[in-house]
């Protein structure tokens, strides 16, 4: 016979009888009225200078942290200049360079003080860039926290299924408990449907200013051995604040099932990296992207020559380039830049759009149209009227204005 071991646990009974009460208070008039005073004191005493110890040495490590940052971010710029790097980019590397090392910072003072941090490091870990983005655009826009009314994250590559990149970037930024925070998978796709449900969201439930980032650690996702897909993919987020107002807007999404892209997800057991059929992903991205940009344009009542620029979803130039010479545009109109940032999904599209308005290319008063396409497989169209905002950058949408957006990009090449 196998033994058999058996663990309980009864629960405590409700009410105890009074006499059982009674000898339960006399143990403990007892245990007080034996107490060693002295003893006790002598332990708070040392365990008040052991505390204080901890915090004067925390508060060290703090200031101390804070002065080696600063030279860090000091150095790290003028090494940027100095190799002529854009200054999107090294707008976003002070940022993220900051962001990163403040938070280790933290978890190391933290941990100083004798308080567990582990739950703390992931949280760090999951969403670093889209707070990066989400800060840079919050501040360039001259909104305080309270102004917005949602905010909408656009991701395939969240770390954890819960809590949502939108909610740790919502915690991050101190925006308001009674406002809405989700993310969207709409993969490649995933701003243009994020800044739908943005604008649905505002006419719903009331506000003015949404917050919509793309985010994406698709490096997380590659298999390094596949030459045909690791190569083409880069990591980087972008923001942008929309604002209501009234202008021209159009906006189309659609979708239809297919496993041209796929990418395992965190609940499927042995998750497997991004995998891609180049040539039915090409088909369906020369049809798509004529398709919701005729869309937009119909819904308008503008024909191609009165926009300004068309930013596309940048996955690859050959598609893009198939289709300027379908619709027989002009190229120039076409913003290009997966040469220096690789293909980043939900984060393409607001990381373009940032370079543009970076770079001067972007003036009051154009119309832009921006299109995205990708896995699910999923599409979607949107056009918008560039507003130099009060600091210099601004995107305007029909019924939204996007106050200013940030992103950046690692590529991996």
């Amino acid at each position: 016979m196998w033994p058999l071991f058996l663990g309980t646990e009864t629960p405590a009974p409700l009410m105890l009888p009074d006499s059982v009460q009674k000898a339960h208070f006399a143990e403990t008039v007892h245990k007080i009225a034996n107490l060693d005073f002295e003893t006790v004191l002598q332990n708070l005493l040392s365990e008040s200078v052991w505390i204080l110890l901890k915090i004067l040495l925390a508060l060290a490590i703090y200031f101390v942290g804070r002065w080696i940052l600063r030279r860090i971010v000091r150095l790290l710029d003028l090494a940027l200049e100095h190799r002529r790097v854009d200054i999107s980019l090294r707008s976003f590397m002070r940022n993220t360079v900051r962001v990163i090392f403040t938070l280790l910072l933290v978890l190391i003072v933290v941990s100083t003080l004798g308080v567990n941090v582990t739950s703390l490091i992931a949280v760090f870990s999951a969403a670093t860039l889209a707070i990066a983005a989400a800060k840079q655009a919050l501040e360039r826009s001259g909104l305080s926290p309270q102004d917005i009314a949602c905010c909408v994250c656009a991701t395939l590559s969240a770390p954890d299924a819960t809590p949502s990149v939108a909610c740790q970037v919502q915690r991050a930024l101190s925006l308001p408990e009674n406002r809405p925070a989700l993310d969207v998978n709409a993969a490649c796709s995933g701003f243009i449907y994020g800044t739908a449900v943005a604008r649905g969201l505002m006419a719903t439930l009331g506000g003015r200013y949404a917050l919509v980032v793309g985010c994406e650690a698709l490096s997380r996702l590659m298999d390094q051995t596949d030459r045909s897909t690791c190569v083409l993919f880069g990591d980087g987020a972008g923001a942008a604040i929309f604002e209501l107002c009234d202008a021209p807007f159009a906006i189309t999404l659609g979708a239809r099932g297919d496993e041209a892209i796929h990418a395992g997800g965190p609940c499927r057991t042995g998750s497997a990296p991004i995998s891609m059929d180049g040539r039915a992903v090409f088909r369906f991205a020369v049809d798509a992207l004529p398709r919701c940009l005729h869309a937009v344009l119909d819904e308008t009542q503008l024909a191609l020559d009165d926009v300004d620029w068309v930013v596309c979803h940048q996955a690859n130039s050959r598609i893009i380039d198939h289709c300027v010479k379908a619709l027989h545009a002009d190229a120039a109109k076409f913003y290009k830049n997966m040469d220096r940032h690789g293909n980043t999904s939900a984060a393409s599209i607001p990381v373009a759009l940032n370079e543009m308005a970076e770079a001067g290319l972007l003036k009051a008063g154009q119309k832009v149209s921006c299109i995205g396409f990708g896995g699910g497989l999923t599409w979607g169209g949107m056009l918008v009227t560039y507003k130099a905002s009060p600091f210099g950058r601004g995107v305007t949408e029909g019924d939204g204005e996007g106050k200013a957006g940030k992103d950046k990009t690692a590529a991996q090449r």
